[in-house]
């Protein structure tokens, strides 16, 4: 994730400029026109990110959830499976729940300081 939001910074330091534009519409869908031509826009690649990463989180804490919970379930009072499934079961949740809150920090934040758009639904 540090690796990620390096690259975007850096990415986003450096616009590559394809031509001069006269709107977004010459642009690719996370540029924006701008006074040097189409570069690359931070928000954009942002929303784009958190709609492909959102689900993505949720599925794979549901699906730890399920299977450290099978884990917890087939330990036969083994003290170290039932230990380690229950410890998997934690974070798991606790990763979920991290997952939910920060969504509704950013729909409170962005959804307060900027009004919707076609562009970002919420």
């Amino acid at each position: 994730m540090k690796f990620l939001l390096i690259a975007l910074i850096f990415l986003n330091s450096f616009p590559v400029t394809y031509a001069l534009c006269g709107s977004d519409a010459d642009c690719s869908a996370l540029e924006t026109c701008g006074v040097m031509g189409c570069a690359l826009d931070l928000g954009k690649t942002f929303g784009v990110l958190y709609r492909l990463f959102l689900p993505i989180s949720i599925l794979a804490g549901l699906v730890l959830i399920a299977i450290n919970g099978y884990g917890l379930m087939t330990s036969d009072g083994d003290p170290r499976k039932v230990q380690e499934s229950k410890e998997g079961l934690f974070s798991a949740i606790m990763g979920l729940t991290f997952v939910i809150l920060a969504i509704v920090i950013y729909r409170v934040i962005v959804t307060s300081l900027i009004p919707p758009s076609a562009d970002r639904p919420f």
